[in-house]
C-alpha cells in the first residue's frame, strides 16, 4: 500500500509476528472511513470533493472492494447523481460537520435551499430547541434507525453516543438522548418535521422515518 511518510498504521494488539494482510487492509479502510465521515477540514474549507476522490483512487490502486459510501444512507457514490460526498456543518464558525450525500444533507437541513442555518434557527426555535442543530440531530436519528437498525432504544445513551461518534456530532451524549428519546415525539416537532425535510418521505432504499 502507499503510505506517506509521516503515515502510521497501528493494529490492535501485540504480536510478535507482522499481522496479516487482512487485517491491515481493515484498520486502514476503517481509518479513511472514518475520515470520509467527519471530513478534512483545510482552513476554513472542508475539502469532500477532493478527499473522496483520493481515497476511491488509492482503493482502486490497492485492489480493494471497496468504495466511498454514505455514512448514513449506505449508499455508494456509484449509485448516487454525484461522485463525492457532501459536507453537512454542526458548526460553522470551527468547520465541524460530517460528509453525507447530498440527499441526506438536504434531509438534514430540512430541504432549505437558501440561507439553511437561519431557517431551522427559526424554526427550532419556534419548537422551544435550542437551533438548527437540534432539529437536525432529531433527523439524523429518524434516518440513522430507519437505514441501520442499530437495536438500541433511543432512550440508550449507547445510541446517542453512537450518533455522536459515527457523524461527528459536537454535543453532549446527554442532549443527544434527550433530543432524540423526548422531542420528536412531541405533535409541533413531528408536524415541522413532516412539513420540512427533503419530505421526511424521501425514498431511499424504500424508508419513511416519519
Amino acid at each position: 500500500m502507499t503510505l506517506r511518510r509521516w503515515s502510521v498504521v497501528v493494529v490492535p494488539g501485540i504480536r510478535k509476528t507482522a499481522a496479516p494482510t487482512d487485517e491491515l487492509r481493515e484498520v486502514v479502510q476503517s481509518y479513511w472511513e472514518q475520515q470520509l465521515r467527519v471530513g478534512v477540514v483545510d482552513d476554513t474549507l472542508p475539502h469532500t470533493r477532493e478527499f473522496s476522490d483520493e481515497a476511491q483512487a488509492l482503493a482502486e490502486a490497492w485492489g480493494w472492494d471497496w468504495e466511498v459510501t454514505c455514512p448514513l444512507c449506505d449508499r455508494p457514490v456509484s449509485q448516487l447523481d454525484e461522485d463525492y460526498l457532501g459536507y453537512h456543518h454542526w458548526e460553522y464558525e470551527t468547520d465541524v460537520g460530517t460528509s453525507v450525500c447530498h440527499d441526506c444533507h438536504d434531509f438534514l437541513h430540512g430541504d432549505d435551499d437558501r440561507d439553511q442555518a437561519n431557517q431551522q434557527d427559526w424554526r427550532a426555535k419556534e419548537l422551544g430547541l435550542a437551533d438548527f442543530r437540534d432539529l437536525a440531530v432529531i433527523r439524523l436519528a429518524l434516518r440513522d434507525r430507519a437505514v441501520h437498525d442499530p437495536g438500541l432504544e433511543e432512550g440508550d445513551p449507547e445510541y446517542a453516543e453512537r450518533l455522536r461518534r459515527r457523524y461527528n456530532v459536537p454535543m453532549r451524549v446527554e442532549r443527544i438522548t434527550k433530543l432524540v428519546a423526548e422531542v420528536r415525539h412531541q405533535d409541533d416537532v413531528a408536524d415541522t418535521l413532516q412539513a420540512h425535510g427533503a419530505s421526511p418521505e424521501v425514498k431511499i432504499r424504500g424508508i419513511y422515518p416519519v
